[in-house]
């Protein structure tokens, strides 16, 4: 009796769990994308709320930092 000759299982393998994790991905996008509301804007918002209040009333008390004042001190971009 010969053995049977087949591809590696291993490649197989892989090859599936890369197509399992691509249709993940696109799933999972294709999510965060129809619920915007309910997934990135409530972490946008609280940034934008954090820099305000805190670059405007609390930046007023603290001065400068460093040779920055607040605003930019805490957010890198502004630099």
């Amino acid at each position: 009796m010969q053995p049977m000759l087949t591809s590696c299982p291993a490649a197989r393998y892989v090859s599936l769990c890369c197509v399992g994790f691509t249709t993940f991905l696109i799933r999972a996008g294709k999510d965060i994308l129809n619920n915007f509301i309910l997934t990135i804007a409530p972490a946008a918002t609280t940034t934008a709320l954090y820099f305000i209040v805190f670059g405007t009333f609390i930046g007023q008390r603290v001065g400068t930092i460093g040779g920055l004042n607040y605003a930019q001190f805490i957010s890198p971009a502004s630099s």
